[in-house]
């Protein structure tokens, strides 16, 4: 049990850098900006009306990207994340990769938030792309050495799939 010594230590790297809001904060954020309905439509076991809420934030986030650190932190609280439907972890994806390109508001915390979850899917046939795309614009938001400290943090070195290791 327990944190690894890299985890610790990226954890420690990152620990002065931006703030993301608190998931309170950022559901009141992102209700305001795209109504109760689509935040309560993250969760549903209906799999296009997931997909159609995370298009929705997607486009909020877009049109204000200020709203980064909300969308993430929002997301976090959703089970899209880990979404076995590859159209709804795309639309994730997507998203995190069009706000690390356009949002100044889109720090390390975002990244740091965002990254183990696209390492997870990294050698997914369906999701390689976009993960790559995801974790390319990550990296160019907040440089290339946090990305890979964190992405061989999330990836245990005994995983069963030899392409992550």
């Amino acid at each position: 049990g327990g944190a690894s010594a890299s985890s610790v230590w990226v954890s420690a790297a990152w620990s002065n850098a931006d703030a993301l809001p608190s998931s309170e904060e950022a559901s009141g954020t992102m209700e305001a900006k795209v109504g109760a309905e689509t935040l309560e439509q993250l969760s549903t076991k209906v799999w296009s009306e997931r997909a159609q809420a995370v298009a929705s934030i997607q486009e909020a986030a877009v049109s204000d990207p200020s709203l980064a650190p909300s969308v993430l932190a929002c997301l976090a609280g959703a089970p899209v994340w880990k979404d076995s439907v590859f159209q709804v972890t795309t639309a994730v994806f997507q998203t995190v990769e069009e706000l690390a390109k356009t949002s100044d508001a889109f720090g390390r915390r975002a990244g740091e938030l965002a990254i183990p979850h696209l390492a997870e899917r990294l050698a997914d046939a369906k999701l390689g792309r976009v993960v790559t795309g995801a974790l390319l614009a990550i990296a160019e938001r907040v440089g290339p050495a946090p990305v890979l400290n964190l992405v061989r943090a999330a990836v245990p070195h005994n995983h069963r799939n030899p392409r992550l290791v």
